[in-house]
C-alpha cells in the first residue's frame, strides 16, 4: 500500500459551506428536483473555488469542503460571498427556499492522501479543521480572526465580531 501524497503539516485556509434549509426543502420538493439542485450547487462551488485559487476537498450531500493557500483568506471570502449570491439565485430559479452557510478559518492541518492509493482520498485533518466546523451553523458567512486580519481594512466594515470564540459574521448583502 503506497501513498501518492505523504501526510504533512501545512497551514491552509479552510472553507466549509452548506445549504441551510436543504432538509426542509426536501419535504416540499421531489428527489429529482433536489438532485438537480445539488448537481448545480456542486458546479457552482467548483467553479467559484477554483477561480479564486482554491481546491475542492470533497462534497457530501449539500456540503462543500475546500482549502486555499494560507495567504488567500481574502480570496476565500470573495469565493464564499460569490457562492452565497449564486446559491440564492439557484434557489430562486428552482423555487427552492435555501441560503448558504459558510465558515472560513486559517490554521495548521495534516494534509495528504488518506487510505492508501487504491481507495485513498486527499483530505485535511486536525484540530483547526474541527475548529472550522465548530464556528457556527445556519445561514450566513463566518470567518475567524486570522482570516479577518487578511482582509484589507476597507473590507472589514460589514463584519461584526462575535465571542466566544472570536468569529466575524458578515452583515452585508
Amino acid at each position: 500500500m503506497t501513498k501518492t501524497t505523504p501526510l504533512r503539516s501545512t497551514k491552509l485556509i479552510m472553507l466549509l459551506a452548506d445549504v441551510p434549509g436543504f432538509a426542509r426543502a426536501f419535504r416540499r420538493h421531489d428527489d429529482m428536483t433536489m438532485a438537480r439542485f445539488v448537481d448545480r450547487f456542486y458546479l457552482l462551488c467548483a467553479d467559484s473555488v477554483e477561480s479564486h485559487g482554491g481546491r475542492i476537498i470533497k462534497f457530501i450531500g449539500d456540503a462543500c469542503h475546500a482549502v486555499f493557500p494560507e495567504d488567500r483568506g481574502s480570496a476565500a471570502v470573495d469565493c464564499v460571498l460569490e457562492l452565497q449570491a449564486q446559491t440564492r439565485q439557484l434557489g430562486e430559479e428552482l423555487e427552492i427556499d435555501v441560503d448558504l452557510g459558510a465558515s472560513i478559518h486559517s490554521g495548521t492541518v495534516i494534509e495528504g492522501d488518506y487510505g492508501g492509493s487504491a481507495h485513498g482520498q486527499y483530505d485535511v485533518i486536525g484540530r483547526e479543521m474541527n475548529q472550522t466546523a465548530l464556528m457556527g451553523r445556519g445561514p450566513g458567512v463566518r470567518i475567524s480572526e486570522p482570516v479577518y486580519r487578511q482582509l484589507a481594512s476597507g473590507r472589514r466594515t460589514p463584519w461584526h465580531k462575535r465571542k466566544p470564540p472570536t468569529t466575524y459574521v458578515y452583515s452585508g448583502h
